[in-house]
């Protein structure tokens, strides 16, 4: 990690503190009650305890509580009540300086310096009546808000949109809010995109804090300007971390959509110390059979991460649509299974297919199941069955500010990825403990999210690279409005090489596919981690169809210019092959609103476009149409008859921009095209072109097409290789 990096982590809570309460004297006992722990093995459990009547217990001590794990009784290392704050702090608003008081000598033990609270709130897709619910609900919950509550707003369409970063702006609050209940997808686009000028601010905020560190090292400071420093750029980096995308070309199902979404709300809040909170707006999370383990992994990521979920069920209490949905499904299914049992032969129909799966996601449509789960396993809440969202989120208000901390080493020291079950019992009769229900066991410095990626990245890490599957890969850069550029990651390989074993009972067949891609900067800290695990299943008679196709695979990411390392694994888990490739990506630089062109691609096809796809986001976006790249840079001449190449260029400023391409074998140049005028740019001041070159007159050896593009009096270029045989 670099060192700033490991700064910030570390001094996060003392900065924000020094940021807030402008009192540098008591940095010491901050630092002291941060919740930030040294030891990697050690398990902090935020702890709610209330009465049968709901009202919170107060001084409660460490023998008062037990702690199991996996059935096994836990030795408690500390407890910390947190959330006592003085009276006059109590009563200031959001962002004034808070006052802070000596503690009453009878109560030592309690927190009088206020902790800081993250609250993240997150609209999902939501119908038109639950959208005015959260958003009455969310105005009726800022007026809760205390002066240390720092508050972000985010939708989701099909991917994250963040409306407003961590703040304590009301009136932005608001404004986001509005525009979150009554926005189009759009407008979420535009209002996202404008912040991801964070990244910016995130790079101007780190060089201050380096700056002002330096400053204090030499004696040049009492060290409060380098807490705001820090403090900006902490938040910086938290509004940045959820702007990033995770992934294009495969989000199609809503549920995969929002746990991805909702991945993002915790990578962004995870390197922010302090209690934080999601409040989720939503009327389902559908879960599919095959995202039930990413939902596994989300509840996983926010219990690392110290994130509790307050989930707002927005259809108050209309169950009756959802009803009606269930009996026209099952109806649906019920015939589709009668019509097999009745036809002996011929082609098998994709509803049957699907029938065994159908059946099953039926049976999770009553999704308030899901939202609970979402909410106890992370030490959250339910809110739900009424009309009345403002009193239910007032209990996040409360557990935010009054809650105990506890902590312990466990005793079973294997970190294998397994999921250990906890368990917080108070001793006092009448009292109920609520907390996470437990955790992946993962030490504080693994990069794993879920057990799957273990064997991948010890693959990653080992000194011996494997190639036993067949997989092809390029990382592709775009440009950008500002001056970063997205960096596309693409993976492709046929299915013929993984294992399909065949259940002859059922009459079908398995098979899983495992893979990764981590992004290192030049220190080799991972900025970067894209993941997932595709389990196939099917009836015998397609097992020989499904391999005989090819997996397609990419994501996308921000990145400021550098050189980066790019290391992608591929693992069939049933056979135990695997292939691992590392690769270097140099991101050049570029200034805001700058002509940009972007990697030039091979075009292998062009596919319609899926209409349930946010086009904007795609980079392979031409027209109603997909580019879909070719990553084999041979091509045989019997099989082509020209060679097509796409490109995007940003020409954010006004006139014309043309083209050339010019053609060279052997590093020899054989002829140009001359300049072309290129289409006007889009909205966001990008030109997608697609350019052909005949093959005919080409003979065999080693090519590269140059790309010209200018715009007055600027000029960029690129340039891809290919051989032909």
């Amino acid at each position: 990690m670099h060192p700033l990096r490991l700064f910030l982590a570390a001094l996060a809570g003392l900065a924000l503190s020094v940021a807030l309460h402008s009192q540098t004297s008591r940095t010491s006992a901050v630092q002291n009650e941060s919740p930030i722990k040294v030891s990697v093995n050690e398990v902090i459990l935020d702890v709610v305890v209330t009465d049968k009547r709901g009202h919170q217990a107060k001084d409660l001590r460490l023998e008062d509580f037990e702690v199991y794990e996996d059935g096994v009784r836990q030795k408690l290392s500390s407890i910390r009540e947190v959330g006592v704050v003085s009276e006059v702090a109590a009563a200031q608003k959001p962002g004034a300086p808070v006052a802070i008081e000596t503690p009453p000598a009878q109560v030592p033990r309690r927190t009088t310096v206020p902790q800081i609270s993250l609250i993240t709130l997150v609209f999902d897709r939501i119908s038109l009546s639950g959208r005015k619910l959260a958003r009455d609900a969310a105005f009726q919950y800022f007026k809760e808000l205390g002066p240390t509550d720092f508050v972000s707003v985010v939708a989701i369409d099909r991917v994250l949109r963040v409306l407003a970063p961590f703040t304590q702006d009301l009136e932005r609050l608001k404004r986001a809010v509005e525009l979150a209940a009554g926005g189009t997808p759009q407008q979420f686009a535009e209002v996202s995109d404008s912040l991801r000028e964070a990244l910016n601010q995130l790079e101007i905020s780190t060089a201050a804090a380096e700056a002002a560190v330096a400053t204090v090292g030499r004696g040049g400071g009492t060290g409060a300007g380098a807490g705001s420093a820090f403090a900006e750029a902490a938040m910086s980096q938290a509004t940045a971390n959820m702007l990033r995308q995770t992934g294009v070309g495969d989000e199609s199902i809503q549920g995969r959509a929002t746990i991805e979404a909702l991945m993002n709300v915790i990578r962004g809040a995870r390197v922010l110390p302090g209690r934080k909170a999601v409040v989720f707006f939503g009327q389902r999370i559908a879960l599919p059979v095959q995202v039930i383990e990413r939902f596994r992994d989300l509840i996983s990521a926010a219990n690392r991460a110290n994130i509790s979920f307050y989930c707002i069920d927005t259809a108050g209490l209309e169950t009756g649509t959802q009803l009606s949905q269930m009996s026209r499904e099952l109806g649906r299914i019920a015939a589709v299974s009668k019509a097999q049992q009745s036809r002996r032969a011929g082609a098998v129909t994709q509803d049957e297919v699907m029938l065994a799966e159908d059946a099953s996601n039926v049976t999770r449509m009553p999704t308030q199941n899901n939202l609970v789960d979402l909410a106890e396993s992370t030490g959250g809440v339910l809110i739900a069955n009424t009309n009345d969202l403002g009193s239910g989120l007032h209990r996040v208000s409360e557990d935010l500010r009054s809650h105990y901390e506890l902590s312990y080493i466990p005793a079973n020291e294997v970190y294998d990825g397994s999921f250990r079950k906890v368990e917080v019992k108070v001793k006092r009769s009448g009292l109920v403990a609520r907390s996470r229900e437990g955790y992946y066991a993962f030490r504080s410095n693994d990069v794993a999210e879920s057990p799957y990626e273990m064997p991948l990245l010890a693959a990653l890490n080992s000194q011996t690279s494997q190639h036993d599957l067949a997989v092809r890969s390029s990382s592709m850069l775009f440009p950008t409005s500002g001056s970063r550029s997205e960096a596309v990651f693409y993976l492709e390989f046929p299915l013929s090489d993984f294992s399909f074993p065949a259940d002859g009972r059922k009459k079908e067949y398995s098979a899983k596919v495992q893979l990764m891609v981590l992004v290192k900067n030049a220190a080799g800290n991972i900025l970067e981690k894209f993941s997932q695990e595709f389990p196939f299943q099917g009836p015998l008679e397609r097992a020989a169809e499904t391999r005989a196709r090819n997996f397609l695979f990419y994501r996308t990411a921000d990145l400021a210019p550098g050189r980066y390392t790019v290391e992608m694994v591929v693992r069939d888990p049933l056979a135990g092959k695997v292939t691992t490739k590392k690769s270097v990506l140099i991101v050049p630089v570029r200034t805001i609103r700058s002509l940009g062109l972007s990697s030039i691609v091979l075009v292998k096809r062009l596919e319609d476009a899926r209409t349930d796809a946010n086009l904007l986001e795609n980079p392979f976006l031409l027209g109603k149409q997909t580019v879909v790249p070719y990553l084999d840079s041979t091509i045989a001449l019997k099989d082509a008859i020209q060679l097509a190449f796409y490109f995007v260029a940003a020409a954010p400023a006004a006139g014309e921009a043309t083209m050339d391409t010019i053609l060279s074998k052997d590093g020899k140049p054989l002829g140009h095209t001359g300049e072309r005028v290129l289409p006007p740019p889009d909205a966001r001041g990008m030109i997608r072109y697609v350019a052909a070159l005949p093959l005919t007159d080409l003979t065999e050896g080693s090519y590269d097409v140059q790309v010209v593009v200018r715009q007055g009096d600027t000029i960029v270029n690129g340039r891809v290789a290919f051989s032909i045989q």
